[in-house]
């Protein structure tokens, strides 16, 4: 009950960014996707859940959290696929140039694999800075309210500030850092 589910949901989430890390490269960006969707759901769950709380204070840092932890693993998915998008683009920009015939460019059905492709990959960009956006902005509204409680305001000022472009090398560590936050505060 109370902040005890949502620290459970908030861990579990930290476990799938823990583990999209460490699976075969060629699943770490469906990996990401997935832990993506779980993050940004719960990150909904609690905001719900924060809206009819009877004490304020308890469970918006968790909202803020996972809103910028599944904005994270929404970029990640994209960052892990660039290098193929990237392949996926030359190789289309390529074949429209030898296409010296009369049809229209993406007329084919490889044209409308690799524009779903696209479609795919812009999507997950434009969702990460969509969550985060929703993080930011949930927490101004929190800062403007005058009636936060001393210990919401304290729990707002110890989150880790993440950065939401993050390479390999520093995932691991963002998580560690939470979960050091999170620790700290239960």
């Amino acid at each position: 009950k109370g902040p005890l589910k949502h620290l459970i949901y908030l861990r579990a989430g930290l476990k799938f960014m823990e583990h999209a890390e460490s699976v075969d490269s060629s699943q770490q960006a469906r990996q990401y996707r997935s832990t993506g969707n779980y993050i940004s759901s719960i990150a909904n769950v609690a905001e719900e859940a924060a809206k009819v709380a009877e004490k304020k204070g308890e469970i918006e840092h968790f909202v803020i959290l996972n809103y910028k932890l599944a904005a994270i693993a929404y970029m990640r998915t994209f960052a892990i696929r660039s290098v193929k998008l990237k392949q996926v683009r030359d190789g289309l920009a390529i074949k429209l140039k030898r296409d010296n015939s009369n049809k229209v460019p993406g007329a084919s059905s490889g044209h409308y694999d690799h524009l779903s492709y696209f479609v795919q990959e812009m999507n997950d960009v434009l969702l990460g800075l969509h969550l985060w956006r929703k993080a930011d902005e949930y927490l101004s509204e929190i800062n403007e309210q005058n009636d936060q409680s001393p210990k919401l305001k304290q729990q707002i000022d110890s989150l880790p500030k993440l950065e939401l472009y993050v390479d390999n090398s520093q995932v691991l560590p963002m998580i560690e850092t939470v979960k050091n936050c999170v620790n700290a505060m239960y």
